[in-house]
């Protein structure tokens, strides 16, 4: 007796995340951590399929197929034409009972499963990530004035109005998200996930006996970042004995002039005490440098970073956060406890380098269990799941 195929969930993402395809210490990565969800669609789980489509470097694919797990379901395929574009989309349909394009940051062919049918506008749903939101408001897409962009910037206007389910990564995002979706629309929080599984992992991390204050700025090279902006704000703490660590390889695409404008003022600031992180690590190295930062400093004001912020409040360590982003409002919601960035230039020394109390860490670290744990974030997505499949057999 042939046995019923599971049904498949599959995920579009862009193809040149690369920081996706590693693992940390426990052997999780992006792409285990929905395999390993145990999501169902009526009494079956999902077979989640993912793919990461090129435009033009098929070369990759080898490269990636080492760093992924076999029992990943995870191929590179490679489309050039139009055409291409059609057939995988056409093929993708047919075997999925749900479709995610993880944000706008993909190809325009992408959005073609909303010019279909009904059915396939009803099964698709679009995961706004962390440039995503500010870049539609900003204009930041396809900001050329020439016929090519203008008509991209119509046809992802047109397209994002066909969505009808959406999903946002901090809640102060979701009046916005509703600004650009259908306007009959679901837009649903989902939150981040943890790469550790259920948080159990979270604990406290003291400070080693090491001869510097760590600190790092920042997450990626993106001037989203205001790297120089929250440099110049600490100028006046260049005597502790800190080293200033940041991350500028992830997300440099054309910025290399602005990655050297930051390595420049760090340097003027903090000297040889100011690293730039200019290789893209592994996520054990990764997780082992987070391990080893006494005070993470975020000067975004859109949502950005998620799992580094997440991951330094749940080992109990200090954080850093804009009083005038989503995300801090969204973190004092949960009655997380940190510091405001903006007034750095008000603080002294003995303050930025003191720790969190005993209680204060705790807090954080039993908000980080509960609110940010992957029990909670399976939850949302089942819910989300049974929500769209009611919403395809409505069609």
């Amino acid at each position: 007796m042939k046995l019923e195929e599971p049904p498949i969930v599959t995920h579009i993402l862009p193809g040149n995340c690369h920081h996706l395809l590693s693992k940390d210490d426990n052997g999780a990565s992006f792409f285990s951590t929905y395999a390993n969800m145990d999501l169902k669609i009526g009494t079956q789980r999902v077979a989640h399929k993912f793919y990461m489509p090129n435009i033009d470097d098929a070369s990759n694919t080898m490269l990636y197929s080492r760093i992924i797990d076999s029992d990943i379901n995870l191929e590179f395929p490679v489309l050039i034409s139009a055409l291409q574009w059609v057939k995988f989309i056409w093929h993708i349909n047919r075997r999925s009972r749900i479709i995610i394009c993880h944000s706008v940051f993909v190809s325009l062919f992408n959005f073609l499963p909303l010019f279909f049918s009904r059915n396939m506008r009803s099964k698709f749903v679009l995961v706004f990530w962390g440039g995503d939101l500010t870049g539609l408001r900003d204009g930041a897409f396809f900001p050329e004035n020439n016929i090519i962009s203008i008509a991209a910037r119509k046809l992802l206007k047109v397209s994002l109005k066909r969505v009808r389910t959406c999903c946002t990564l901090s809640t102060n995002e979701i009046q916005l998200a509703r600004m650009f979706i259908n306007k009959r629309g679901r837009c649903v929080h989902l939150g981040y996930r943890f790469y550790e599984g259920d948080g159990d992992g979270c604990e406290r991390l003291t400070r080693s006996e090491n001869e510097y204050v760590n600190v790092q700025i920042g997450n990626s090279a993106a001037e989203s970042n205001n790297h120089i902006e929250v440099l110049k704000s600490m100028a006046h703490l260049k005597n502790i004995n800190m080293k200033v660590f940041c991350p500028l390889s992830y997300g440099v695409g054309a910025n290399r002039s602005y990655v050297d404008q930051v390595i420049t003022c760090g340097k003027a600031i903090f000297g040889d005490r100011f690293v730039a992180m200019l290789d893209i690590l592994p996520a054990n190295e990764y997780i082992e440098h987070l391990n080893a930062i006494d005070i993470l400093v975020f000067n975004q004001q859109r949502q950005q970073g998620l799992f580094n912020s997440n991951y330094v409040l749940s080992r109990g360590k200090k954080l850093y956060l804009r009083s005038d982003s989503g995300v801090y409002r969204d973190y004092k919601n949960q009655g997380l406890i940190f510091f405001d960035t903006l007034q750095l230039t008000e603080t002294r020394c003995d303050q930025f380098t003191q720790l969190l109390s005993e209680e204060a860490a705790e807090v954080n670290i039993t908000t980080m269990k509960t609110i940010h744990s992957s029990a909670s974030f399976r939850e949302k997505w089942q819910n989300l799941l049974d929500a769209i499949i009611q919403q395809t057999q409505q069609c």
